[in-house]
């Protein structure tokens, strides 16, 4: 049993997914706020099965302990059982939707990119709000619905700013988090 096992039979899932801001107050009384970018924003917190006979799981609770907040560890949502999260819901077909190219690399600290290779007809949702797409190893959750439109381009606005400049896109399976 792994901590991806884990985290699929899991009893209970909560994300917390909002961009990491901060906030001074200055002696005049002045409010700056800034946004911190970070690489993979999501924090999960897991609250697992409540039948896990912990002799047999022991290990796996240590393994987590050890990763604690320091070190990676990479959940994969390719499982049905976690479909729930990840679930494209566009209307392009598998095939068009592993055509889709970047149309030029996106500046860094950009929320905006332009996605090529656009196929369909006029009208088709490229991705509806909540969508997942990966620029290199990193995933960015689609904020607004993105209608195909007359060209083959297409721009997407991301929920986080693009951390770094990026020359693949994938969507919508095996993403990491």
């Amino acid at each position: 049993m792994s901590f991806q096992t884990i985290f699929e039979i899991s009893q209970s899932i909560s994300v917390q997914n909002r961009r990491t801001v901060g906030q001074q107050v200055s002696r005049s009384g002045q409010v700056r706020v800034a946004e911190y970018l970070t690489s993979v924003p999501w924090s999960f917190t897991v609250r697992p099965h409540s039948y896990l006979y912990y002799p047999q799981v022991r290990g796996v609770i240590q393994a987590i302990d050890n990763k604690d907040r320091q070190l990676p560890e990479t959940i994969t949502f390719a499982s049905s059982l976690l479909s729930w999260f990840d679930d494209y819901k566009g209307g392009l077909t598998s095939g068009q939707a592993a055509a889709l190219t970047l149309a030029a690399v996106p500046a860094a600290n950009a929320t905006t990119i332009t996605v090529g290779n656009v196929a369909g007809v006029s009208g088709d949702v490229v991705f509806a709000a909540g969508d997942f797409l990966q620029l290199g190893i990193y995933p960015y959750k689609v904020t607004a619905q993105v209608l195909r439109g007359g060209g083959s381009t297409v721009s997407v606005t991301l929920h986080r700013p693009v951390t770094v400049s990026y020359t693949h896109l994938t969507l919508p399976t095996n993403r990491e988090v």
